[in-house]
C-alpha cells in the first residue's frame, strides 16, 4: 500500500512538472542535468568557489567536477578565473545565463515543493516533517 501511495505523489509531481516545464518559463533549466544545477547552485552560495571544493561539498570525484565545470564554461553558465592569491586555483562565478538558469531552478523548485506542501494539513506536515528528520538519522 505505502509503494502504490508513494506511487501517487511521484505521478503528481510528474505532471506538476510538465505543467511547469510547458509554462516555457525555464528555458534556461531545461537542457541541464542535476549535477550542472548543483553546481550553479553552489557557485551562486559561494561566489568564488573552486572545482576542488565543490567536489568535496558534493562528494563526487573532482575529474567530475572539472569536466561539468568546464562543459558548463563552455555552455556559458560558468566563467572561471585564476585566483588571484593562488595561481593554481581556478574560482568559479555564475554568468549573466547561468544566474538566469540557478533562479529558474530556485523557482520551479519552489513550485514543486509549494504543490506538494499545500496538500497536507500543518499537522500533518508537522508529522511528514518528522518522517522525513528520521529518514536522515
Amino acid at each position: 500500500m505505502l509503494k502504490k501511495q508513494l506511487a501517487d505523489v511521484l505521478h503528481e509531481i510528474m505532471k506538476v512538472n510538465q505543467r511547469i516545464v510547458d509554462t516555457g518559463e525555464y528555458q534556461n533549466l531545461i537542457s541541464l542535468c542535476e549535477q550542472d544545477i548543483g553546481i550553479l547552485h553552489l557557485v551562486s552560495e559561494h561566489e568564488g568557489i573552486s572545482a576542488k571544493e565543490i567536489s568535496s561539498l558534493r562528494g563526487v570525484p573532482k575529474t567530475t567536477i572539472v569536466s561539468a565545470v568546464d562543459r558548463l564554461v563552455k555552455r556559458g553558465y560558468l566563467q572561471k578565473e585564476v585566483d588571484r592569491k593562488d595561481k593554481r586555483r581556478h574560482c568559479l562565478t555564475l554568468t549573466k545565463l547561468g544566474e538566469r538558469a540557478n533562479y529558474e531552478h530556485e523557482d520551479y523548485e519552489e513550485k514543486i515543493l509549494n504543490y506538494l506542501i499545500d496538500q497536507w494539513s500543518e499537522e500533518d506536515r508537522k508529522i511528514l516533517a518528522d518522517l522525513l528528520a528520521r529518514r536522515r538519522r
